[in-house]
């Protein structure tokens, strides 16, 4: 995804009188997964140690995944 797909998808979220954080995430999942090859982003991943994370970024293949974000 380009930096102009990107926000244009920002745009028609809040076009909507009804957008939520949630309403944005879907394009930037897709923006930094187009960054860079073996990233995968899990948006609302299961609850870690210190938290809940809206998104978690990771880099490598499913079974042997590094996060990084």
């Amino acid at each position: 995804m380009r930096w102009a797909d990107y926000i244009t998808a920002l745009s028609r979220a809040l076009a909507r009188s009804d957008a939520t954080e949630h309403s944005h995430r879907p394009a930037l999942k897709a923006l930094i997964e187009s960054a860079a090859r073996n990233i995968a982003v899990v948006n609302e991943p299961a609850r870690i140690e210190c938290g809940a994370p809206d998104l978690v970024v990771a880099q490598g293949s499913a079974a042997g995944s590094t996060t990084i974000g």
